[in-house]
This record gives C-alpha cells, sequence and structure tokens, in this order.
C-alpha cells in the first residue's frame, strides 16, 4: 500500500488528468519519473499510463516499490535499468515488446518470474 501526501493526490487529479488529456508524453515520463510515490501508485492502481507511451525511459522505475507489473505490448523498448533495485517479483511483457536495455531488472532480489514476448528482439546484458 502506498500513501500519497494532500499534494501528489492533488497532482494526480489535477496535473496528471490535463498531462494525459494533452497527449504529452515527455512531460508525462518526466513528471512521473521524478515522482517516486505517484509513478507507484499508478502502476499499482493500474492507471492507464503505460497505455500512453511507446517507450520506457532509462531508470524510470529503478529503486521503485511496485512488486509486479504488466507491460502492454505498446511499449516497443524499455530502457536501460528501467526497474533496476526495484521491488519486483513479478514482471509479463506483453506481445508487441521488443526490446530490453542492459540492467533492465538488475539487483531485483525479489524477482522470481518474468514472462517474455516471442516479440522480443534485443535483450541487453
Amino acid at each position: 500500500m502506498i500513501t500519497l501526501t494532500q499534494e501528489e493526490k492533488d497532482f494526480i487529479r489535477n496535473d496528471l488528468k490535463s498531462i494525459l488529456k494533452s497527449n504529452n508524453a515527455k512531460k508525462l515520463i518526466y513528471t512521473i519519473k521524478n515522482k517516486p510515490n505517484i509513478r507507484d501508485f499508478i502502476v499499482e492502481n493500474n492507471i492507464p499510463i503505460l497505455q500512453q507511451i511507446k517507450q520506457i525511459p532509462n531508470g524510470m522505475f529503478a529503486y521503485s516499490q511496485l512488486n509486479k507489473i504488466t507491460i502492454p505490448g505498446n511499449v516497443i523498448e524499455i530502457g536501460n535499468y528501467a526497474f533496476n533495485e526495484s521491488a519486483l517479483s513479478y514482471v509479463v511483457l506483453e506481445s508487441g515488446v521488443e526490446s530490453i536495455g542492459s540492467g533492465c531488472f538488475s539487483n531485483c532480489k525479489d524477482l522470481s518470474s518474468i514472462q517474455l514476448p516471442d516479440t522480443l528482439t534485443h535483450l541487453g546484458s
């Protein structure tokens, strides 16, 4: 369970909706990457942000408290160290994901299962 401050709740209620409506993926990614509680809350509560982007940037969910995630097929590329040292234990990559960057799941000590799609063509070191 992730607890949000009032400021973070206000951000989700107001700013996040306007960012999604504007289709400004760069601003969305930057904002989420720099607000750890919000990025965890968004995925944990299945708010469909990952449906809006084609790439998960380097380190976007690094050090997060996420314990499971399904990455939809519209996300073609997952950047280097995207989930480095996160609390992930279970990952599903849907058909459409083509590339996983170097160290993407490095130091995820609880990770016990990753489902890889047959569309995967690149797996970083």
